[in-house]
């Protein structure tokens, strides 16, 4: 799960959205990120045509032409031209995806992605060549192509954008593997479901409660709460009777979710939120029917605890045997609502 509340999401989500289209607009980042292919004649997937024309794959140096890169960090060690692996192409997607993206590489060493924005962490440095706008080729060489260095932000400007996103989720990324927490905003429920079986004599008696949705909402803190209405539909008989029933309550979830990349831990609550309304009818033949209607005020809480919180984690809790013949049981699971129901 992502513990995050709408406004907290929707921080990181604006924050977010400065820096996209830096990624997947300005071609001196995305021309590198799958903006050109090089191995093609002409244009071709959608991408800028490379100037240099086709070139082999695996076996042309591109530091042939691309010769005058940013030098490493420390202005001694000379960079190298290449290319990154389609996985960390940017062609083509969107800023929820662009920042799922940023969570699966740098989750656990978000500093690192900070690192990448200001010079490549050290490495070879294409940032630095990006912002000198000259596609790593000498002006002696090819005085026909002037640098074109982004028009609207530089290097510093960029490493700001990226520490102000970081502060948005307090300088980590959030969400253990929900890789686009604080990239969309997402919501979720406990999803509960309970039977009931008593057998005594002649006596059958079984109750349902089928699957109850409780939506839940995080605070900036990471707790989170929930009610739903819960509907237990029961059947009873011993011969001549036979019995109806239906109980309607409040369901009540409520806890606290941590999902760092080292740290996971879940604990939460269930209980009733409201009196129990029972109304029980029955037949019994050939003496007629009966109805009632009772209320129960009695209140129960049930602690459940886990150290992943994932979306499809169960919970499974069985009621002591209180007397021969009965057995009841419960299963809450994590569930993600879809967007319809955000």
């Amino acid at each position: 799960m992502c513990p995050l509340s709408d406004a907290r999401a929707q921080k990181s989500i604006d924050a977010f959205s400065k820096i996209a289209p830096i990624l997947n607009e300005e071609p001196r980042c995305l021309n590198c990120h799958g903006g050109v292919n090089p191995y093609v004649d002409g244009v071709g997937d959608g991408r800028t045509e490379h100037g240099g024309g086709k070139t082999v794959e695996h076996e042309t140096d591109c530091n042939g032409c691309h010769n005058t890169m940013a030098p490493k960090r420390g202005g001694v060690e000379k960079s190298h031209w290449n290319i990154p692996p389609p996985i960390f192409f940017f062609l083509g997607k969107d800023a929820p995806t662009l920042c799922a993206m940023m969570h699966e590489e740098f989750r656990g060493d978000e500093r690192k992605f900070i690192e990448h924005l200001r010079d490549d962490h050290g490495d070879d440095n294409f940032v630095g060549t990006a912002f000198m706008g000259n596609r790593g080729l000498s002006p002696e060489d090819y005085p026909e192509i002037p640098p074109q260095p982004p028009p609207n932000i530089d290097g510093p400007g960029l490493v700001k954008l990226g520490e102000d996103w970081l502060a948005t989720t307090d300088g980590e990324f959030v969400g253990w593997d929900a890789f686009d927490c604080g990239c969309k905003i997402l919501r979720y429920a406990i999803r509960v479901t309970a039977s009931t079986e008593f057998t005594k004599g002649r006596l059958q008696h079984k109750s349902a409660l089928q699957p109850v949705d409780i939506p839940i909402t995080f605070k900036d803190d990471g707790t989170f709460s929930g009610e739903a209405s819960a509907n237990f539909l029961a059947a009873a008989k011993m011969a001549p009777c036979t019995g109806q029933s239906t109980a309607n309550l409040k369901i009540r979830v409520s806890g606290h979710l941590t999902q760092t990349y080292t740290n996971h831990d879940l604990h939460f609550k269930m209980e009733n939120a409201s009196p129990t309304v029972t109304r029980l009818s029955g037949q019994c033949v050939p003496l007629g029917s009966f109805g009632n209607k009772s209320t129960q005020s009695e209140q129960t809480a049930l602690p459940f605890e886990s150290d992943q919180g994932r979306v499809t984690e169960k919970f499974n809790y069985e009621m002591p045997e209180i007397f021969p013949g009965f057995k009841s049981k419960m299963q809450l699971e994590i569930v993600k609502l879809p967007d319809s129901q955000k």
